[in-house]
């Protein structure tokens, strides 16, 4: 093996650099690829020195490369923290923005509500000035009489679908025939002008949880609470209209 330039490491064959000069005779240089150690002008004799397992090879300069890491294991681990820390922060903002938007829905069903009751005070009101001040013993003669639309008597909160029919007629048959009406009508008997405190028509309390819409008589709708309503709903059923102990 010659003492200037370059050589092949005996072992594996990869290129080696050993330093010039006769002074470098019987050094002991490292192959950078196998590991193992080599004499500068001596041939290998005796068995093949093992290479070092984990000594990382030594470059003519003296760097050592840090030793190899297991990258896809790495990745994946980096992975798998990602995505539970996504899961996490999911399941943290859905249960703080559920509760707001569950809110907020029934707020609009509230507002819904109240607009389809309020089209039903007009109706009557309407109906009465064209028979003589007489409120519609019924509330699907509101349908046909009145032209009013099948869908402002669904509650956005109850599980009724508008009543259907190839004209008014047929919807306003299937109106009360069960699943189309979520208020009840207690308008019959009724003339104009009546007490602006008796009830028309109201939700039932099963429409929601903390109180109903009431339709009156002068045409005002209001949001009652449920300990109230319930109070107000015993008196009309009993037959006192306008309910006692009424706060507007």
């Amino acid at each position: 093996m010659s003492e200037t330039g370059g050589a092949r490491c005996p072992y594996c064959g990869n290129p080696i650099v050993i330093p010039p000069g006769p002074l470098a005779a019987g050094q002991t240089v490292q192959c950078v690829s196998c590991g193992r150690p080599i004499v500068v002008g001596a041939a290998p004799t005796g068995p093949v020195p093992p290479a070092p397992p984990f000594a990382p090879p030594m470059t003519p300069l003296g760097y050592s490369p840090p030793a190899p890491t297991n990258t896809k294991k790495i990745v994946l681990i980096v992975l798998a923290c990602v995505v539970g820390l996504g899961v996490l922060v999911c399941g943290c903002l859905a249960s703080i923005l559920l509760p707001s938007l569950n809110r907020a829905r029934e707020q609009a069903n509230r507002v819904k509500c109240a607009s389809n009751l309020r089209y039903i005070g007009q109706g009557v009101q309407m109906y009465a000035n064209m028979y003589k001040g007489e409120f519609p013993d019924t509330i699907d003669k509101l349908i046909t009489k009145q032209d009013m639309s099948a869908e402002s008597f669904v509650c956005p909160t109850s599980t009724d679908t508008p009543a259907t029919g190839a004209n008014a007629q047929a919807q306003a048959a299937n109106l009360t025939a069960g699943g189309h009406l979520s208020y009840v009508y207690v308008g019959k008997g009724m003339t104009w002008p009546a007490p602006s405190s008796a009830v028309v028509a109201y939700e039932p309390l099963s429409h929601h949880t903390d109180g109903v819409n009431i339709l009156y008589a002068d045409g005002h709708v209001t949001w009652v609470p449920a300990a109230q309503a319930r109070k107000i709903i015993a008196d009309v059923q009993a037959g006192t209209n306008p309910p006692t102990g009424q706060r507007f």
